[in-house]
């Protein structure tokens, strides 16, 4: 079973990004546990997992300094940025991101 993981502090977005990648998981056919997290610090709490969406403005910790901390912990999750501003790619890219997707 794969495991992805949705951080992102708006309600909206969050649950939005749950019901595309529940859609696009039975759609393949694949089995998948997809974890919400409203932010960086709850997030890090939890065991490591193979997929994570996370958007960078985010309080009390950002994505950008969530990710550096998560990449302490685990080297291999694949790490796609979501976020409403374009200015964050090198930073982005910086911590491994796989991605970066304008919301």
């Amino acid at each position: 079973m794969l495991t992805f993981a949705i951080v992102d502090d708006d309600d909206y977005d969050r649950n939005h990004m749950h019901r595309l990648l529940t859609r696009i998981a039975s759609e393949m056919g694949l089995k998948a546990e997809i974890l919400l997290y409203n932010n960086g610090l709850d997030f890090l709490a939890a065991p490591c997992c193979d997929l994570v969406f996370m958007d960078i403005h985010m309080d009390p910790l950002d994505g950008l300094k969530t990710a550096r901390l998560l990449r302490e912990k685990c080297m291999t999750v694949i790490l796609v940025f979501m976020t409403a501003g374009e200015n964050h790619y090198p930073d982005a890219f910086s911590v491994r991101a796989f991605d970066y997707i304008r919301k």
